[in-house]
């Protein structure tokens, strides 16, 4: 590496979904402190000749608008802080994979999916880990408390038994 040569980048994905949105945040203040680039990479819904359909435009400018935002939202308050953006084609975990070669750090954010939903659909940031040639970080949201039961009378539960969690 030359003595000058500009640090890798950090790379993160950006859907628009809050997780990503932590991801974001997350990734800009990392990027400051490496004084580094930061590319804000969004992956298309869609593939690219489905987006070239005239019934496919309005979805074509919001696949754009998304990656506007995570450029913003990055640069917001960090006016030195350099960053790019890059669109890519789905599907999104291997388009992240892509993107980070070569970088220093891919950040991702986690969208919580519950185990089952996890086995079924698959995670692109369980889909990073396990495929980046880079670092992984996955930005987990933070723990909510727990949301309080309704009873009906005084609690008869044996003393001796775990509490079990409801998920509507």
């Amino acid at each position: 590496m030359e003595p000058h040569a500009a640090p890798p980048p950090v790379v993160v994905g950006f859907d628009g979904s809050e997780g990503s949105r932590r991801a974001l945040e997350w990734a800009a203040a990392e990027c400051e402190l490496r004084h580094c680039a930061l590319v804000v990479v969004h992956a298309d819904r869609w593939a690219p000749v489905t987006l070239e359909l005239p019934a496919f435009q309005d979805e074509e400018r919001t696949e754009e608008r998304i990656l506007e935002e995570g450029i913003e939202l990055a640069k917001n308050g960090r006016p030195a802080l350099d960053v790019r953006g890059l669109r890519a084609p789905p599907p999104a975990g291997e388009s992240l994979i892509e993107a980070a070669r070569g970088a220093s750090l891919l950040v991702v954010g986690s969208r919580g999916l519950r185990h089952l939903e996890q086995m079924v659909i698959g995670s692109v940031s369980r889909y990073c880990v396990d495929h980046a040639h880079c670092p992984v970080v996955v930005v987990r949201p933070p723990e909510a408390p727990a949301a309080p039961e309704a009873r009906e009378g005084p609690e008869e539960r044996p003393p001796d038994l775990p509490d079990v969690q409801r998920h509507a």
